[in-house]
């Protein structure tokens, strides 16, 4: 599965930046703190990419964050199951004479 569909990669970098911020770090300090490219944190930050587990953690580590703050908001937590429709004998007759009219007459 792409988790890029069901993670949100600007409220994941929003948060990350709002706690980077909130510790005073500039970004090239992070980064280098994490072992990646201040390039790289921009675009995590930026909504443009989704780190690594690994990064992730070293991140919410030199930030004092937990993981669930980062993520906070940022799942879609939609649950999309299929309707099931059940229909009455009398309903399925019906609904077979309508289809068969329609396909005589069009």
């Amino acid at each position: 599965m792409n988790n890029s569909k069901i993670i949100n990669k600007v409220l994941v970098g929003k948060r990350i930046k709002q706690a980077r911020h909130k510790k005073g770090y500039t970004q090239q300090e992070l980064a280098e703190l994490v072992g990646i490219s201040s390039n790289f944190l921009g675009n995590i930050e930026r909504g443009q990419k989704l780190p690594s587990i690994d990064t992730l953690i070293k991140i919410s580590n030199e930030l004092k964050i937990t993981l669930d703050s980062i993520f906070t908001d940022s799942l879609d937590n939609i649950i999309t199951e299929p309707i099931q429709i059940y229909y009455t004998d009398r309903q399925l007759v019906i609904m077979r004479n309508l289809i068969q009219t329609i396909n005589e007459n069009f």
